[in-house]
């Protein structure tokens, strides 16, 4: 038995240290990983201070609905980057220095990304070695690594697997109940890591995973009409749930939208100017193929070629490979 136990820690075990061999610099120095870019840097210009801002207000005990400290106000709460009921922010914001608790909460997403994935995997029967090398790929992928500036992207992205694994678990369970509420609480979460496009993304996803599992078995009865009820009742009651819950911080991001400049002058032909160029698909195994904006070697046309960190979709060669094959 302690064999057995001992053998099924080996992934937890491979994840910690990957963790730790990749924040070797942040154990040594005590800095805050930061990727330069030509606009600057997210983290410094907006996660950090929002952030201080929310720090400094659950010290003093308030909810920081705004602050005079940025612009000529600015409403800390309602911009919802902040991630101000994120529990993870919470937690650590109170208790430790504004670096640190930044530092800690991105080490243990980074760890916490690996498990989520590897855990979904294992659910629906990957084999461990398996399902440990792509949580590995997946939590070092190019979406976290060079995003590491945009913590929120982080904070929100690491829930999926977990989110995955609950849908898994909702089919499998006889009190389904638990796992309705669990999942709608995770959704809930993620909502407050402060991307809500993050969010909308893997509740669609999730949706449509849900949608095909329970197709599968539905075709196989012949009860295709039953199931499309269910599903949508399902995923009905799930909005309700998860739209209370969150209820806080939606409502006024939600006033906050149709207040601010942006909801006059963002339209379709706005939201869609920076395109996909078909050759960032070289990315996948070559991230710096076209330059490296931090080394000011990145010379392509943001408008006509797609930014650099949001068009890069690099994964790693062995990864690729891997499936490939």
């Amino acid at each position: 038995m302690e064999r057995k136990t001992l053998y099924t820690m080996i992934p937890y075990l491979i994840f910690l240290g990957t963790v730790f061999l990749f924040f070797t610099p942040v154990f040594r120095s005590g800095v805050t990983p930061y990727s330069g870019d030509f606009t600057g840097s997210d983290l410094t210009e907006l996660n950090i201070p929002l952030r201080y801002i929310a720090q400094k207000s659950l010290h003093e005990g308030k909810v920081p609905l705004w602050t005079q400290e940025l612009s000529g106000g600015f409403p800390i709460l309602a911009e919802g980057q902040a991630g101000v009921f994120y529990p993870f922010n919470l937690i650590f914001l109170y208790f430790f220095p504004l670096s640190l608790a930044i530092n800690i909460i991105l080490i243990i997403h980074f760890f916490l990304a690996t498990v989520f994935l590897f855990i979904f995997l294992r659910e629906i029967k990957i084999s461990a070695w398996g399902s440990t090398l792509a949580s590995i790929a997946f939590a070092f992928s190019g979406f976290f690594i060079f995003r590491i500036k945009h913590v929120n992207f982080i904070n929100a992205g690491i829930w999926l697997g977990l989110e995955l694994y609950l849908i898994e678990k909702y089919f499998s369970a006889k009190k389904k109940k638990i796992f309705f509420l669990l999942l709608s609480c995770v959704f809930a979460i993620q909502f407050f890591a402060g991307h809500t496009q993050i969010f909308y993304i893997s509740f669609l996803g999730c949706f449509v995973y849900f949608s095909m599992r329970y197709f599968s078995s539905a075709l196989y009865q012949k009860k295709v009409v039953p199931a499309i009820l269910k599903i949508f009742l399902f995923w009905f009651l799930l909005s309700v749930t998860v739209i209370g819950a969150t209820a806080i911080q939606l409502l006024p991001s939600f006033e906050l939208s149709q207040m601010a400049s942006r909801s006059e002058w963002i339209n379709y032909s706005t939201a869609t100017r920076f395109r996909y160029d078909p050759a960032n698909v070289l990315t996948f195994i070559s991230p710096y193929i076209f330059g490296n904006p931090a080394l000011g070697t990145y010379e392509k046309d943001i408008v006509d070629f797609g930014v650099f960190w949001e068009s890069n979709a690099y994964i790693g060669i062995a990864p690729f490979l891997l499936a490939l094959s």
